[in-house]
């Protein structure tokens, strides 16, 4: 439209069909846009006049530009919230290596890997947070050991030392500790109470 636009003020025959092809091979890298300015100098010369010629090659050539650069950017990055210098280069590169349809799906792919990105970070930056909130003394956490306690205990007259291991578990600050002794500690009586009946 705004090619068309300057080429009718510059006087260029047929106007709106000029600006639209134009428009079409702008899509185009590196070529397009040089080649939609042929039928414009060409219209421009055929009307007798060089300077339209000229008037009209600079009207595409400044729309483009402005379009290329300043609005599909914009645009663009808005769109998928990505920096306009970003856009253009990218815009660039991919039309260099893979012509019109790399110019087409690079800004979605781009914008894809960015909102992956972005996710995986944020669920990051979550555990990192959720990991220094939470103190280490309430982390719960398993340690266990052996404990070895030994008692002696009298019978009829004889000392008989009992020993008895079990393996106590620990879960954050709480010890199973005092529990498994109290229970070695029945398992002693238990014993001193089957050998005195024995002896007897």
């Amino acid at each position: 439209v705004a090619s068309a636009i300057g080429l009718a003020l510059v006087k260029i025959p047929f106007a709106a069909a000029v600006g639209l092809v134009a428009g079409v091979f702008n899509l185009v890298p590196l070529i397009g846009p040089f080649v939609g300015a042929i039928p414009a100098v060409v219209l421009g010369l055929l009307s007798g006049d060089p300077i339209r010629a000229l008037w009209g090659a600079l009207v595409l050539l400044l729309v483009q530009q402005i379009d290329n650069h300043i609005i599909s950017p914009n645009v663009m990055g808005r769109t998928v919230k990505l920096h306009p210098i970003t856009v253009m280069l990218a815009l660039l590169a991919a039309g260099s290596l893979w012509g019109i349809f790399g110019m087409l799906l690079i800004i979605p792919a781009i914008a894809t890997i960015k909102a992956v990105g972005s996710h995986l970070w944020s669920k990051r930056r979550v555990r990192e947070a959720i990991g220094e909130a939470i103190p280490d003394e309430m982390m719960p956490s398993v340690v266990t050991e052996s404990v070895v306690i030994s008692e002696r205990v009298t019978t009829d007259g004889e000392e008989a030392d009992l020993v008895a291991e079990e393996t106590v578990v620990k879960r954050g600050k709480r010890s199973a500790r005092s529990d498994g002794a109290s229970r070695t500690s029945r398992g002693s009586r238990a014993a001193a109470k089957r050998k005195r009946s024995g002896s007897r």
